[in-house]
């Protein structure tokens, strides 16, 4: 994603496998629904609002659909972009919600889109993902730092990404039940968020990259030891 980006549009995102139908497909809404679990479900704009730009009459041949953001494992950028926006180098550790900062930054040069007939290869490597208490944590924790990092409106932000999180550990409270899952694990990582989303959206920009590394790392060794100032 970061080191091969292709050519073609302006922006492409493709899906994984050509002629297979794409949960992202067309124009993507930023809140589907309450109990959604998708990323992008839960992502607050930096700037308010989505980018919006005009599409040009060139692209109407094409059979695609415009989106908001996209997954990383379909991403297709090019090199300039992706020097002039490169990945947040404070989401060291575990960087979920990664691809939809990424890609959120590059919307603001232009439009990004999907081209459904487009191929492209995605190689999967055997890795552990962590629990869901750490993913779900660690999520809302990586977006607080990306808020703080990239928004064009700190006010707004401090106000809304907390709102978000409060609305998310609700969600995830009635689907961790759903599942069965008794001790609600998404639910409670969203809540470690919030207790530490303030402190985050409040730090200097240069302290916050030289800390949350190193909160990351201490997060994955003692979850329980960590608590806000």
């Amino acid at each position: 994603m970061r080191q091969r980006p292709g050519k073609g549009a302006r922006y492409i995102c493709a899906p994984v496998i050509a002629n297979v139908p794409c949960p992202l497909s067309g124009a993507l809404a930023p809140f589907p629904g309450p109990l959604s679990g998708a990323v992008g479900d839960f992502f607050l704009p930096y700037d308010r609002e989505w980018p919006r730009h005009p599409a040009p009459p060139q692209l109407e041949r094409f059979n695609q659909g415009l989106l908001n953001g996209c997954h990383g494992c379909r991403m297709v950028f090019r090199r300039r972009y992706l020097l002039t926006e490169p990945a947040e180098p404070a989401l060291r550790y575990y960087a979920a919600g990664e691809d939809w900062d990424l890609s959120y930054r590059i919307s603001r040069h232009g439009l990004i889109f999907r081209r459904h007939q487009a191929r492209l290869c995605h190689l999967e490597v055997g890795t552990h993902r962590p629990d869901l208490w750490m993913q779900t944590a660690t999520l809302g924790l990586n977006f607080a730092v990306t808020h703080r990092l990239h928004s064009t409106d700190l006010d707004y932000s401090r106000r809304e990404y907390p709102r978000l999180l409060r609305r998310r550990i609700l969600s995830k409270a009635l689907k961790d039940l759903r599942a069965g899952r008794w001790s609600l694990p998404s639910a409670r990582g969203f809540l470690f968020a919030l207790r530490w989303a303030k402190t985050i959206l409040n730090m200097d920009k240069e302290e916050l990259r030289r800390w949350y590394p190193n909160f990351q790392k201490e997060l994955f060794e003692n979850r329980n030891g960590l608590t806000p100032g």
